[in-house]
């Protein structure tokens, strides 16, 4: 460069690097340049990123982290980090709070939602920023923690294969020393597996056998597979011929598959042989496969083959066209398309199921896989797959989904009939209380009975309702289902109706069987009024009992000696086999809308089979219908027929802490108890309950509770209560059966149970009862299912 001339103004030049102005645009330069690489590092990172304040509130995300989480930036910035991870992830690994000066790295694995509900799995990476703010890298880790997944399932399959294999597995040192052996292995040698290890080679050899020769010695160093056929003597004695074909692998060990092929010379009969056990497994497993000749169209089936599809094992060449005729009329097209595209090369699933036709109308599913086999310039040349039959799978399936499906219904049955006992309760309460107070000719009383009588009906549908959803406490005791039937004729003649002839006929001369007597009597009831209603213009109705042996497939335990036969027959409009397979559904039912429930034969049913014993029906339209229940004879000759119970009295001055939340029925049970005497102190649930106990300093002789109350249910209550006065008797009382209001736990001595609804007088009498129990050390049998 020229030196300027003199005399001219010279231009203003830019401070220099060493001036103050100078180093502060210089400082400047560099953060604006380091932004500007931090900004094409932030956006164009791989991985998610996301910086956050130190109270987690997002500051900003890379395109990467919206990328993964189909989240928007604008949708994220703003929110708290913890609100883009699953819950039960940051219950486990909460978020860490990470210091500046720590200058760590936290690693964490948790799932993180994506925009549409979804979520990922994400490794993040936290650390701590000199200005406090935090930063997260993300990466998405879902595929990896897949593959690890299906590596472990794979490690798993293959130790099973080694574990279980037919073929002896052995893996040797450097020194030709057993280190790992299978259980075939040690089968094929004779020994044990801890005396197989540390065995050498050389000790298993027959004398004179040459052992591993130096040649396979080269091969095995060479990484070659060793195939050869070894003598060896057995512990025992006996001597075998093994082939072994042997690898060396990357650490100098030595992997051998051991078969023993002693029988070499009835090589024929040992392939058949094979061949059989195949057969036998793909039987097992209703596994067939095949082979397609393309060229030839030859077709080749494994006999499992014709017993899926029902094709005869004629002799004929299998083909296309055979097979075509197996094919569901629906699922037919889609195979043959399977083919079609399999062969030319266009995309096929691996496997799919299907339907096809037996030669005999049955329908079976399937699920079948095909591969083509092509040579090297892509033309196919076999077609090999495999059908399995898994009709009984599906089927197994869809029960499991039926049963789902009643246990749910139960569930809302035992609820249902939870709130309606409680109305029951007070319902029969009162009228109970109203026909005491009654004259024989008051004119109301006999609009009070009819309450009562629509009441206990109310009451056995409940009953019903429980039994169903296995939700009522069955009372197990020894009776004659022949005096039973006896004290029911006199029942049973109004109910029928009078265009309706009854015969009872009690003909078994054993007739003790060990059930619930009240579930009996409900089902003799409902198999009566199920006939009636198939008699709508009169029939006869017989129930008849008989000494009769286990039917076929008698799922008790009682098929060693006689059962009780209890038939009920009418001459009804009988049923088609349609409806027969779903009468003892619950709410099938193929009467008019309100003119039946749909419970009563399934609630039949459930309590014969909660028994132990067997109901089937036999019908024909227009020929009746005969239901025939198998149940087990009692072993204990004793029956429960003592004679009546004596009358307790059934009044009281003692305390009585009454615990119960409906209103109604706690007004009803003060009621029924300050009549008889009884001091009461009520409450509505158990925290108002041990209020109203701090208020009161004289002694408490019973606590009356419901079970199931919000915030302290009736259990707690009585177990904190018995824990302060040892002396203190209990009666539970609940809408639910004794199943679910049982009082696990507590002392059966000082604790009984009393089912709702009830009337007046059975209160009364129970809590006299419990009242009067002596002491003695706890029953085995659990509180009283009264």
């Amino acid at each position: 460069m020229t030196e300027p001339r003199r005399g001219r103004r010279r231009a203003a030049r830019p401070p220099g690097p060493k001036s103050p102005a100078g180093a502060a645009a210089r400082r400047e330069e560099d953060r604006r340049r380091g932004e500007i690489r931090y900004q094409a590092l932030f956006e164009m990172a791989s991985d998610g990123i996301g910086v956050s304040d130190a109270e987690t509130r997002v500051l900003d995300v890379n395109r990467a982290a919206c990328e993964m989480s189909g989240f928007s930036r604008d949708e994220v910035i703003g929110r708290r980090a913890g609100e883009l991870f699953v819950p039960e992830d940051l219950e486990a690994q909460p978020l860490d709070v990470v210091s500046p000066a720590a200058g760590r790295v936290v690693r964490r694995v948790r799932r993180m939602w994506r925009k549409d509900g979804s979520f990922f799995i994400a490794e993040t990476s936290t650390t701590a920023l000199p200005d406090g703010r935090i930063l997260t890298v993300i990466r998405d880790i879902t595929e990896r923690v897949e593959a690890e997944r299906r590596l472990a399932e794979g490690e798993a399959r293959l130790a099973a294969v080694v574990e279980h294999a037919d073929v002896g597995i052995t893996v040797t040192d450097a020194g030709w020393r057993f280190i790992e052996a299978n259980p075939r292995a040690c089968e094929i040698f004779g020994h044990a597996r801890k005396e197989l290890l540390g065995m050498r080679v050389f000790d298993l050899a027959k004398s004179g056998d040459p052992g591993v020769s130096e040649a396979d010695r080269e091969a095995l160093r060479a990484g070659r597979v060793v195939r050869g056929v070894r003598r060896l003597r057995r512990p025992d004695g006996t001597e075998r011929t093994v082939e072994i074909s042997a690898r060396s692998l990357a650490d100098g060990s030595v992997v051998s598959i051991v078969t023993d092929v002693t029988e070499r010379t009835e090589g024929a009969r040992l392939l058949a042989e094979s061949e059989r056990h195949l057969e036998s497994a793909q039987e097992l497993a209703h596994f067939g496969t095949y082979e397609v000749d393309v060229a030839s169209g030859r077709i080749t089936w494994s006999r499992e083959m014709y017993r899926i599809t029902g094709v005869p094992m004629d002799g004929q060449p299998m083909t296309f066209e055979r097979f075509a005729v197996c094919g569901h009329p629906e699922d037919g097209a889609m195979v043959a398309k399977g083919f079609r595209d399999a062969l030319a090369g266009r995309p096929v699933p691996n496997s799919r199921e299907f339907r096809i036709r037996r030669p005999d109308g049955s329908v079976r599913m399937v699920l079948g896989t095909m591969e083509v086999q092509r040579d090297a310039t892509g033309k196919p040349l076999r077609m090999v797959g495999s059908l399995q039959d898994i009709t009984e799978q599906r089927l197994l399936e869809a029960q499991l989904r039926e049963a789902q499906k009643l246990e749910a219904i139960g569930r809302l049955a035992g609820g249902v009939a939870h709130d309606f006992n409680n109305l029951l309760t007070v319902i029969l309460g009162f009228v109970e209380t109203m026909l005491d107070g009654m004259g024989a000719e008051d004119r109301q009383r006999g609009a009070a009975e009819q309450i009562r009588l629509a009441a206990r009906r109310a009451a056995a549908l409940t009953q019903q309702l429980l039994a169903f959803g296995r939700r009522q406490m069955f009372r197990l005791e020894v009776f004659d289902l022949n005096v039973v039937l006896g004290e029911m004729e006199e029942i049973l003649r109004p109910l029928i109706g009078e265009q309706i002839e009854i015969s009872v006929s009690p003909g078994a001369r054993r007739a003790l069987i060990r059930a619930d007597r009240g579930q009996i009597e409900q089902v003799v009831l409902n198999l009566a009024l199920n006939a009636r209603d198939a008699m709508p213009a009169g029939g006869r109705l017989d129930i008849v009992t008989a000494n009769a042996d286990p039917p076929a497939g008698w799922p008790g335990e009682a098929s060693s000696g006689p059962c009780l036969l209890l038939t009920v027959s009418d001459t009804g409009i009988g049923m088609s086999p349609e409806v027969q397979a779903h009468i003892f559904e619950p709410f099938y039912t193929t009467k008019d809308v309100g003119r039946g429930t749909g419970l009563g034969l399934a609630t039949v049913h459930g309590i014969v089979s909660e028994t132990g014993g067997h109901i089937t029906v036999e019908s024909a339209p227009g020929r009746g219908a005969r239901f025939l229940v198998h149940l087990p004879c009692a072993a204990d000759e004793t029956t429960s027929d003592a004679g009546p119970p004596a009358v307790a009295q059934d009044c009281g001055d003692e305390t009585v802490l009454l615990v119960e939340d409906d209103a109604a029925v706690r007004g009803l049970v003060a009621q029924v108890l300050r009549r008889r005497g009884y001091r009461v102190l009520e409450a509505a649930d158990g925290s108002e309950a041990e209020l109203r106990l701090a208020g009161h300093p004289g002694p408490l002789h019973l606590l009356v509770t419901d079970v199931v109350m919000p915030g302290v249910g009736g259990r707690d209550l009585a177990r904190r209560l018995l824990e302060a006065r040892p002396g203190l008797r209990v009666l539970l009382i609940s809408g639910y059966s004794g199943e679910r209001a049982g009082a696990s736990g507590l002392d059966a001595v000082s604790v009984a149970f009393l089912q709702k609804p009830f009337s007046p007088a059975t209160l009364a009498q129970k809590v006299r009862e419990v009242l009067d129990r002596p002491p003695g050390p706890p029953a085995a049998g659990g509180p009283d299912p009264a």
